[in-house]
This record gives C-alpha cells, sequence and structure tokens, in this order.
C-alpha cells in the first residue's frame, strides 16, 4: 500500500489513472516472481547440494560410472540455480533485440555480469540435454556390454561439454551496450515509464541489440532445435532398453539386478519429462518474440518456469537411486541399534539358558 500511494504521489501530474493503475500492476507483478525466484533457486542450491554429497560420499561401487552422470546434473542444477538466484531475469523484447530487466543482486556488480550470469544459465541447461541423452545411452550399453570405467565416463561427459562451452564463448561476444539497450526499452514499452527513477529506480538492463545477429541467432538456434534430435534419440534408446528387460531369455541377470535396472530407467524416463518446462518456456519465447503474446506475467514467468527444472532433478535422483533414498531416509527415520531378527534371537537364546 505504501509503495502505490508512493507512486500516484510522484507521477499523478504526468500520468492518468489507468496509466498509474497498470505500472503499479507491472510492479506488484515483478515483485511476486522475484519472490518465486528467491524461493525455487534456493531449494534448487538445496537439493543439488545434497545429492552433491550423496554422490561423493554414499555412492557403491556398483554405480560409481553411473554416479559420474549424476555428478554432471547435480553440478549444472546447482551451478544454474546459484546464477539464476543471482540474475533474477525478466525478458523483455524491444523491437527485434532481446533485452533482459535482473531484479537480482548481480546488478551491483554490472550489466556485463548479470548478462554473463543469463548465458550462464543457458549454457547449463543445454548440457543438461546432453548428458540425460547419454545417461540413457550408458544404461541401454551396459546391458549389452561390460560397465565402462569411471574415467571413460568422465573423458565423454568432457566431450558432451564441448559444444555447450562454445556456446558460451560465443553467445558472450554478442552482448549489447547496455546505455543503448536502455533507451531501446524506454522507446518500445513507453507504457511502463521505466525511465522515470521515482517509479523503476536505476534499472540493470543487458541482453541482444539484434536477434537476427550471427551469434545470438546460432545461440537461440543451440538452445531449441538439437532437442528434438535429442528425444527422438532418447524415446528410441528407452524402447530398447526396456525389450531388453522385459526378454528374461535375452541377458542372464538376477530378479534383483534386473529390478535395479528398471528402477533406474523409471528415474531417466521421468528427468526426460522435466524439461517439458522448458520447452513450455521455449514456446512462450518465440510467442513473445513475434508478438503473439505480451505482457509483464509472460516476460517474468520465462526463466521462473525453468529455474524449476534444477529444483526438481535433484529429488528424482534421490528418490529412484535406492542408495541414495535409504541415506537420506535414515537422516528422519533413526535405524535401531539392533535388528529385531535379532533381538529376537538373542531373547529366545536366554530363555532356554534360564531352562
Amino acid at each position: 500500500m505504501y509503495e502505490d500511494s508512493y507512486l500516484t504521489l510522484h507521477v499523478s501530474k504526468d500520468m492518468n489513472t489507468s496509466e498509474v493503475n497498470l505500472i503499479i500492476y507491472a510492479k506488484q507483478v515483478d515483485f511476486i516472481f522475484v519472490i518465486i525466484g528467491y524461493i525455487v533457486n534456493p531449494l534448487g542450491l538445496l537439493f543439488n547440494g545434497i545429492l552433491i554429497f550423496l554422490i561423493t560420499r554414499k555412492t557403491p561401487r556398483s554405480l560409481k560410472s553411473f554416479s559420474i552422470l549424476l555428478l554432471n546434473f547435480a553440478l549444472c542444477d546447482f551451478l544454474s540455480s546459484l546464477a539464476g538466484m543471482l540474475a533474477l531475469q525478466k525478458t523483455v523484447f524491444s523491437g527485434w533485440s532481446l533485452t533482459y530487466i535482473f531484479h537480482g543482486i548481480c546488478g551491483r556488480v554490472s550489466p556485463y555480469f548479470c548478462y554473463f550470469l543469463h548465458t550462464f544459465v543457458c549454457h547449463c541447461f543445454a548440457h543438461s540435454q546432453w548428458i540425460l541423452m547419454i545417461s540413457f545411452i550408458y544404461r541401454y550399453y551396459i546391458l549389452e556390454k561390460i560397465c565402462p570405467r569411471p574415467s571413460k565416463v568422465a573423458k565423454i561427459c568432457m566431450l558432451a561439454y564441448i559444444p555447450s562451452f562454445l556456446f558460451l564463448g560465443f553467445y558472450m561476444f554478442d552482448v549489447g551496450n547496455p546505455s543503448e539497450l536502455k533507451i531501446l526499452v524506454y522507446d518500445y514499452h513507453p507504457q511502463y515509464y521505466y525511465n522515470v527513477l521515482d517509479v523503476w529506480g536505476d534499472l540493470v538492463i543487458s541482453g541482444n541489440k539484434n536477434v537476427w545477429s550471427i551469434y545470438t541467432l546460432g545461440a537461440i538456434i543451440y538452445m531449441t532445435i538439437p532437442c528434438f534430435p535429442i528425444y527422438a534419440i532418447i524415446i528410441y534408446v528407452r524402447y530398447k532398453t526396456l525389450n531388453i528387460l522385459n526378454s528374461s531369455g535375452r541377458i542372464l541377470m538376477s530378479e534383483t539386478t534386473r529390478q535395479s535396472h528398471r528402477q533406474l530407467m523409471k528415474a531417466l524416463t521421468i528427468q526426460a519429462i522435466v524439461p517439458m518446462f522448458w520447452l513450455t518456456a521455449a514456446s512462450f519465447y518465440l510467442l513473445l518474440l513475434f508478438q503473439i503474446v505480451k505482457g509483464v506475467i509472460i516476460e517474468n514467468m520465462l526463466f521462473r518456469i525453468m529455474e524449476v527444472m534444477p529444483m526438481i532433478t535433484p529429488l528424482i535422483s534421490m528418490y529412484f537411486v535406492r542408495p541414495y533414498r535409504l541415506e537420506v531416509k535414515s537422516w528422519f527415520v533413526p535405524v535401531p541399534l539392533l535388528k529385531p531378527v535379532i533381538v529376537s534371537s538373542m531373547l529366545l537364546r536366554q530363555t532356554t539358558s534360564n531352562y
């Protein structure tokens, strides 16, 4: 209420009531999504921090190789949650310029640092796609052949990181001049009076001046197009793997081992559904770009949707990977020092000796 009165007091001389109400609404929406960002991202940090601890300290020998892939997920998600919490960007298209308003504390450093955080988050999400595909191929591979050494899996992950690393480097070269981008935002969105310091303060704005430049267009293509062939490969490999697990005579393995493989495949399958948040955000992104939809809710929603992914993914791994689930469960449900069977056995021997 105080903020609304303050806003009306300082700008009512230059604006009509509907304009003032629109700005109040925009500021309220921004505030709500900033709060959401400050809830989702710290949870992502917490859950991924726990998963990293479990992977490094509680992984049994049988899962050492697969844990390298899980560690890749956890590190990517941890760092993207950290960068997202520092940035808290809002996507604002200004003509063919891709501009971001940053509400996070990165603005205290510089607009260029905020832009780096933005590109870093995007490159983490892109790398996660490749690791997800490799995880499915890994589950299929170990059914047919010998489980690879952890060092070999680590080398594969490093090779898979090269495209995302190059994306990060090239995309960083296309950062626009913050002063020029501010003018574009002011000109293309006059209804919000972003240039009024008494209303918005000194906004931190960064981004790309032209979405059709070779670097920005290449970044957009890399962030959107590869997901389709990647998902096609995932669906195919999942089908082949489940066929092997469901045909009992093809490969000799105990039922316990078979169930373990099925559990891990179920975890990967659910994990493959999580990036639907990304596809949803990408769809809204394109709708915003071509001005099919507009509004402060969608502008704020894009990255908040994507930030849900690194919060959910570690929970899936902790639940479906049995050693991790049992470890976490033991933190909340104390394990008795003596198992009931042992206690019963001791009581029986004591009773027998008395006779």
